[in-house]
Parts: structure tokens; sequence; C-alpha cells
């Protein structure tokens, strides 16, 4: 994905795979109650970002707003969540990742057999670089998984639009009430064609 950001462009790759090595992303380390193998056929994302801006300039954000469904026979149960690292559970901060260039990375795994799971993972910026609670979409896409009887199966990769900024910005508003999420005037980005 190519934007264009005060005055510079930048770049997102991302890479998206299948977990077929648990240990290699590092689910051996996490202490982690479960079996780490559990998480192999899962996804595993990583986007990066080029944006030569120097400094300050440069400070971007990802936020990512998660929504699963676990199914159980003829009950289903609905999760939204903004998805930030546990250490960061306590405070209002939205980031998954924060600062020159972040890198967002991810790779998630349930241990109930029937699943639907979708992320939306959106990079940020700050209209003031990092000095207020604000924040609006630069680019952003969509990912996750479905899982039907134990079977896990990858959703295919797309850009966001509108419609997922405006999903992402009501479970933010719940969740960092004191942040102001704009992105009123964000014209999405489409993936590159190469």
């Amino acid at each position: 994905m190519t934007f264009d950001l005060r005055g510079t462009t930048g770049h997102v790759h991302i890479d998206y795979e299948v977990n077929e090595d648990p240990a290699r992303w590092g689910f051996d380390l996490l202490g982690l109650e479960l079996d780490t193998q559990v998480a192999r056929g899962f996804p595993v994302i990583r986007a990066s970002v080029e944006y030569p801006a120097e400094g300050y300039r440069g400070y971007l954000g990802w936020i990512q707003v998660v929504a699963y469904d676990v199914i159980r026979g003829s009950e289903t149960s609905s999760t939204e969540l903004v998805d930030v690292a546990p250490q960061l559970l306590e405070t209002s901060v939205p980031y998954l990742a924060f600062g020159v260039e972040p890198a967002l990375f991810d790779a998630p795994a349930f241990s109930e057999g029937n699943v639907n799971w979708t992320a939306r993972s959106f990079l940020t910026a700050v209209p003031d670089l990092l000095m207020t609670p604000s924040v609006g979409p630069v680019c952003g896409f969509s990912w996750g998984y479905t899982i039907e009887d134990g079977n896990v199966e990858l959703a295919p990769l797309r850009a966001c639009d509108r419609d997922d900024w405006s999903t992402a910005t009501r479970v933010l508003s719940e969740r960092v009430p004191g942040w102001t999420l704009g992105g009123e005037a964000w014209e999405p980005i489409p993936f590159d064609a190469t």
C-alpha cells in the first residue's frame, strides 16, 4: 500500500502466511498455559512501514480492532476489542505498535472448534505528531480466519474502507473515550496493483 502523509510518500508491505512453526514466532516464550502447537495453521501477519520522514514527523501508530464469534452448537457469543499488548490493557493507549516506521505483528490462535475472527488493522497518524490524544487513519487492511469443526482457513487480505474505520471508531470510543477519533475526510487506499 502506498500512502502520502505530511508531504511524504510511504509504503506498507504486508506478509500474510500460515503459521507452520509456532516456536519461530515466539509462542514457546510467551508463558501460555496451553500447548503452543495450537497456533499451527493460524495466520501470521507482518506489516512493515517505509516512511522517510525524520524525527517526530515520522511518528505513526498501528491500531487494530478485532471482532470474533465463537459458535457452540446453536449459541454464538460475539466479542469486539481493541488489540493492545497485555502490558497496556490498563492504559488508555489504543496502539498495538507506535513509533517511527512501526511494524505490526500478530499471530493469533484459538482453542475453540468453530470461530469467525476478523482484524481491522490501521496505520494511523496524530495531527500534531504526538502531543494530543487524537488519531486518524492513513491506510488499513482487514484479515483473519474461520475455524469450522477445528479446521482453520485464512480469510483473504483486503484493503479497509470507510465502513471498517467506522466500526473501529465505535469500538475505540469505548476503549479510549478521551481520544479524538478523526478520519471524516479519509480517502481509503487500495492495495497497489503490482
